[in-house]
């Protein structure tokens, strides 16, 4: 994991790490990364919405968008973006305004 390797603890090492882990659809991986980091600013937290909503998983990445808005992340356009893919999933049908 991520610690191992020698990585800093530093928010951008972390942020690259959830990013990349999202990217190549390595979900349990990024959701480690994320939940091992103190206080995930909105662009880790956005990697994860976007990366549950690439791979079907619709709900958890509603769970973590609201999780985001509850805490005070800045939810706004860019991040529901994050979620928007080649369109609107059903879950995310709400998150219009």
């Amino acid at each position: 994991m991520w610690s191992k390797s020698g990585f800093s603890s530093s928010a951008f090492c972390e942020a690259a790490l959830v990013d990349m882990y999202a990217k190549c659809g390595d979900v349990p991986n990024a959701r480690k990364v994320l939940d091992g980091i103190t206080c995930p600013d909105t662009i880790c937290s956005s990697s994860m919405v976007a990366c549950y909503h690439r791979v079907g998983r619709y709900q958890e990445a509603l769970a973590l968008f609201s999780r985001m808005d509850k805490m005070g992340s800045a939810t706004d356009q860019v991040s529901k973006m994050a979620t928007g893919g080649a369109g609107p999933a059903p879950a995310f049908s709400m998150l219009e305004s």
